[in-house]
C-alpha cells in the first residue's frame, strides 16, 4: 500500500463533502494498487498535468496531479499552502484537494515532495489558478425601495462558495444568495428602507479568504451601477411658460407646444402617454438624475387624459389630479342646454352639451351676459353650468374659450327662461 499523508485535524472543517467521499473512494482504490516492495522509489517527483487547473479562492476543489516519482509522497502544495488533503493512487497520479488561497498571486505551483525533495516545474502545466468572482451580466440593474424584492440573475465566474453577506448592492449586503453553478447565482437586494437609500452604485461578489481578506468582483461587461429607487412618479405638469399644469383642472397646452414633465426616479425616461398616444421625449432632454424630460404635445383627439411614463424601471402611475387636456382648435359650439327653466330667486345648474370645451372656465360661460357662479368641464362636449338669481324673462348663453385663444363667446342660438317658482 502507498503511503499516505496523514489527514491534518485543523482542515478537517474545510473540507466539502463532495471532496470527502470522493478521496474516500480513491483510497479504497489506492489500496487496492500492488507494489513491489523491492522497487526503490523514484527519484525527485515531476508534476506534468492538473486537471482542473483552475478554481475558486475559496478552495474545496478535487484536482487529478499527473506526473511522475509519487513515491513515498509527504506533502502536495499549491504555491506555499497544504492541500487540504491528498490521496496517492499511484506513482504517477495524486488526488489533492485545492486549499483556501489568497487570490495574490492568482496563479500558483502544484508541487509535490517525497524523500528526495519537491518537484519544480514552473510552467503552465503545473499552475493552479484562483479564479476570484468576475460579474459579465446582470437580469436587472435596480431595486424599488420597499416593493417586490427581486432576484436577480448574476453570471460570470469565481461563484463557488459565495455566500449572501459576500453580495452587496451599493455597499448593501443582499438578503439572500443562491449559487447555482461557479458561472451563475441568484442574489436577492435587500429592500427594506432602513436599509437601502435612493442611491446607485456598484454590485459586488466577494470570495473571503479569510475574516480580514476578501476580493471583489469586477464588472467587466456590465454598466457599473446598480439602482435603489423609490416608485418612478410625475410630480409636476409645466407649461411652456413654465407654469403648472394638470393640477388645477388648467388645461396643458395645444398641439406642437413643449411641455416640461417634472418628476422622481424617471431614470431612462422612453415613453410617455398622452391617452393611448405614445410620444418620445425631445432628444437630449432626459435628466441623468431622473427629475424630468421635456415632450411635445402630440397630434390628438381634444379632451382631458391621464399621463403617464415608461422609464428603465417601470411605468409611473397616471398623473394625480385632474386630467391633462387638449385644447380644442375651433371655437366651442353649444347644441343643447338643458333644463332651460331657472329660478328667479334660487337660479339653478343645467347640463351645456357641444364641442370645444376643454380649457373652459368660469368666466367664459356668460348667461345674460353675466358670468356664472360656477362650470365644471365634464368632456369637450359636455359642461355643468352653475348660475345665480335672475330677472324673469329669456337669457342668452354664450361660452368661449380663452385658453385655446377664443376669447369671443359662441352665442347659443336657443335661450334659456327664468321663471318665478
Amino acid at each position: 500500500m502507498h503511503p499516505r499523508r496523514p489527514r491534518d485535524p485543523r482542515l478537517r472543517g474545510q473540507r466539502s463533502g463532495l471532496a470527502t467521499k470522493l478521496l474516500a473512494i480513491l483510497a479504497i482504490v489506492a489500496s487496492t494498487v500492488v507494489v513491489n516492495a523491492g522497487v526503490a522509489h523514484a527519484a525527485v517527483p515531476t508534476v506534468s498535468r492538473l486537471t482542473p487547473a483552475s478554481g475558486t479562492v475559496e478552495g474545496g476543489q478535487v484536482v487529478s496531479i499527473t506526473g511522475t516519482g509519487f513515491v513515498d509522497v509527504t506533502a502536495v502544495t499549491f504555491g506555499t499552502v497544504p492541500a487540504t488533503e491528498f490521496t496517492v493512487v499511484n506513482d504517477k497520479l495524486i488526488y489533492a484537494v485545492a486549499p483556501p488561497q489568497n487570490p495574490d498571486p492568482l496563479a500558483v505551483e502544484v508541487s509535490v515532495t517525497n524523500a528526495d525533495g519537491p518537484s519544480s516545474n514552473p510552467s503552465a502545466s503545473a499552475q493552479f489558478t484562483y479564479v476570484q468572482p468576475t460579474i459579465t451580466a446582470m437580469s436587472a440593474r435596480h431595486a424599488v425601495i420597499d416593493g417586490t424584492p427581486p432576484a436577480i440573475a448574476i453570471t460570470g465566474k469565481g461563484f463557488t462558495g459565495v455566500t449572501a453577506p459576500e453580495v452587496t448592492f451599493n455597499g448593501v449586503r443582499a438578503r439572500a444568495a443562491y449559487v447555482i453553478s461557479d458561472t451563475s447565482m441568484y442574489a436577492v437586494p435587500d429592500i427594506r428602507s432602513g436599509k437601502a437609500t435612493p442611491s446607485v452604485g456598484n454590485v459586488r461578489v466577494s470570495a473571503r479568504y479569510s475574516r480580514t481578506a476578501s476580493v471583489s468582483s469586477t464588472d467587466a461587461g456590465v454598466k457599473d451601477d446598480f439602482y435603489y429607487i423609490n416608485p418612478p412618479k410625475i410630480d409636476e405638469i409645466l407649461n411652456e411658460d413654465g407654469d403648472p399644469v394638470g393640477d388645477t383642472g388648467d388645461d396643458g397646452g395645444a398641439v406642437g407646444d413643449t411641455l416640461t414633465i417634472i418628476g422622481t426616479d424617471l431614470y431612462e425616461a422612453s415613453n410617455i402617454y398622452f391617452g393611448s398616444k405614445k410620444v418620445a421625449p425631445v432628444s437630449g432632454s432626459v435628466e441623468t438624475d431622473g427629475t424630468g424630460f421635456e415632450v411635445v404635445i402630440p397630434t390628438q383627439t381634444v379632451g382631458l387624459y391621464r399621463l403617464f411614463v415608461d422609464t428603465a424601471f417601470g411605468q409611473t402611475a397616471p398623473t394625480a389630479g385632474p386630467p391633462f387636456g387638449f385644447l380644442p382648435t375651433s371655437a366651442p359650439t353649444i347644441s343643447t342646454a338643458s333644463p332651460g327653466l331657472l329660478d328667479t330667486v334660487t337660479g339653478g345648474m343645467f347640463v351645456v352639451t357641444g364641442t370645444g370645451f376643454t380649457g373652459v372656465t368660469v368666466a367664459d360661460v356668460l348667461v345674460g351676459g353675466e358670468v356664472v357662479e360656477g362650470v365644471v368641464v365634464v368632456a369637450d362636449t359636455q359642461l355643468i353650468v352653475e348660475v345665480g338669481p335672475g330677472e324673469d324673462g329669456e337669457v342668452s348663453l354664450a361660452v368661449g374659450n380663452a385658453k385655446a385663444g377664443f376669447t369671443t363667446p359662441t352665442v347659443w342660438s336657443g335661450s334659456l327662461v327664468y321663471e318665478d317658482s
